[in-house]
């Protein structure tokens, strides 16, 4: 009941929480949700997980992309993953569109059989340079492709042995797309639309890909709207996990403006609570783009333990394409700690389109700084580095990640909280007017005295968001019972109406024989009036018999005629 309850709540409800949320008592919800929600600040700006262990799968944008925010817990040297997964770590072997420019032959007219093939002649095709789409809205479209089909022969040249390596085809389609390798069929989408897809090539594709010039073919059917079509190969890079045991999750739970997870990490218990106080009689609160990333730990042996805790975020959370480059810094103001990541370019509002998310802006984690040490750099660097008690990385050509270390040193119990945040700078565009946003409407505020605030009210908002959930959860829980109560009585009308029914049907059945009976003997009572004067009386009687019978039918079509109409 309550499940079917939480249901309808996640709707309205957001995410994020504190260690002092959760010592507020509440009845946990035993809901076993579609997605988590973990950050909501915004459409943009929302992260949610897709399992039912927040380390099973990558954290997630609501369109599917990666918002990479992994967590790790290191107790008396040993590392416990919490939450998400080490970003796939892939270097371009073939290069799609957005990693380098490359030309195929094309046609928009229906080939002959074997097209996908190597040895197909291809000399009558066009040649252009990818991607292939409607210019006017496709931003990565190079060459014009603006009918309903087009078909793609790519010839890639690979110099390397790919034996027992993981081979991925990337590919953006809009709409249905079929793409082949060396004559082997890896995709067919049917009816769909993606940007950056990715799909892991099997051992007989991989076995197909030799030293030397490769096929890519691909088709298109753009049913509607925009036409796209690019595509490439990547490989795996060898060692890029350094996180390969995962705590044990014991619970998760889902409120409206909170989401609670419990693990275990060796001799550690681990509470970790994201919330956002969106609430919508607080205009500059429901505003403010800041959450809550709350975290506390407990030894379960009575014993005390070394305990870090290791946050790493992606610049995907600034970027609309997977490699778009992207800019990373550090600062401090006040008591806090800041690690920023951004797009490179800054183009603010500008792109149009489907599955299209922010690259404008600055992404935000942010913490004490008491007890905090950071690195930006290489990512498998860092998770490298920070195992061996070190936390350090070079930099990268545009994607460096943001990687944040809480010391909780020797202890039996601790707790603390991270802050999440974006900043859009301009939010919409009205007649061709940039707007800020509205905690930011009057110019005279920025992100950084946004999280100040959240900073400072961190406590009164965690109190504040637990009372909302409580006394929501009570409220509707109260209506939902009584609208099932409701639904019971009525259920009930209708099992009596149902027993009438079908009484009302025997009857029915009796007076149908009755009537055959009456019909029988009137009949029989003509073929002899002639001679038998004497029964006209009878049938008379009998025809005021059948018209009684007749009135009681009436009746019983009337009851019936009832019991289906009422509510």
């Amino acid at each position: 009941m309550k499940q079917q309850l939480m249901m309808l709540l996640l709707g309205t409800a957001s995410v994020l929480c504190s260690c002092e949320t959760q010592i507020e008592q509440h009845e946990k919800n035993e809901l076993r949700a579609p997605a988590y929600p973990l950050v909501t600040i915004d459409p943009y700006t929302s992260a949610w997980s897709t399992t039912d262990n927040l380390y099973d799968s990558p954290v997630k944008h609501w369109t599917g992309k990666d918002f990479p925010l992994l967590g790790v817990a290191k107790v008396d040297g040993q590392t416990y993953r919490f939450m998400g997964t080490e970003e796939l770590e892939l270097r371009p072997l073939v290069k799609t569109s957005e990693q380098g420019s490359w030309t195929g032959k094309y046609t928009t007219q229906q080939p002959a059989d074997g097209w996908q093939n190597a040895g197909f002649n291809d000399k009558a095709w066009k040649e252009g340079e990818a991607a292939f789409g409607t210019m006017e809205n496709e931003h990565t479209a190079k060459t014009q492709w603006g009918e309903e089909f087009i078909w793609v022969r790519r010839v890639a040249d690979i110099q390397e042995d790919l034996t027992g390596k993981n081979v991925y085809l990337e590919f953006s389609h809009d709409d249905d797309a079929i793409i082949y390798i060396n004559g082997i069929k890896v995709v067919d989408t049917g009816n769909a639309c993606k940007k950056n897809e990715r799909v892991k090539l099997s051992e007989e594709v991989v076995a197909s890909l030799k030293p030397g010039e490769n096929l890519i073919a691909g088709y298109c059917h753009n049913r509607v709207g925009n036409g796209l079509l690019d595509f490439g190969l990547l490989v795996e890079l060898d060692g890029y996990r350094s996180f390969h045991q995962t705590a044990q999750q014991t619970s998760a739970d889902v409120q409206p403006m909170q989401t609670y997870y419990t693990f275990t990490c060796g001799p550690v218990d681990l509470k970790l609570t994201f919330t956002a106080p969106m609430f919508m009689d607080n205009l500059d609160l429901l505003s403010r783009p800041v959450n809550y990333i709350s975290y506390e730990v407990a030894s379960n042996d009575g014993k005390k333990h070394q305990v870090e805790l290791y946050f790493e975020a992606s610049p995907q959370w600034a970027i609309d394409q997977p490699h778009q480059e992207s800019v990373a810094d550090s600062f401090t103001d006040g008591d806090l700690l800041f690690l920023r990541t951004g797009s490179r370019n800054q183009d603010i509002l500008k792109k149009k389109g489907d599955d299209v998310r922010i690259d404008w802006g600055h992404f935000y984690l942010a913490a004490e700084k008491e007890n905090s040490t950071y690195a930006i750099g290489d990512g498998r660097e860092l998770r490298k580095n920070f195992v061996a008690n070190k936390l350090e990385a070079p930099t990268t050509n545009g994607y460096d990640k943001l990687a944040l270390v809480r010391s909780l040193g020797e202890t039996q119990k601790a707790d603390g909280h991270l802050l999440i945040g974006y900043d859009d700078i301009y939010s919409i565009q009205y007649f061709g007017d940039n707007l800020r946003p509205y905690w930011n409407r009057e110019g005279n505020e920025t992100i950084v005295s946004q999280f100040q605030k959240a900073e400072k009210e961190y406590k009164t908002q965690m109190k504040n968001s637990a009372a909302f959930d409580k006394k929501l959860m009570e409220e509707a829980t109260a209506a939902y019972l009584e609208q099932l109560k409701a639904m019971t009585e009525m259920l009930s009308r209708c099992t009596e109406q149902a027993q009438t029914i079908s009484q009302d049907t025997e009857q029915m059945n009796l007076l149908s024989k009755n009537l055959a009976g009456i019909n029988a003997i009137y009949e029989m009572q003509l073929r002899s009036v002639s001679t038998q004067i004497g029964t006209i009386d009878q049938v008379h009687e009998q025809t005021r018999r059948m018209a009684r019978q007749i009135e009681e039918l009436n009746e019983v079509y009337a009851r019936m005629l009832q019991a289906m109409t009422s509510k």
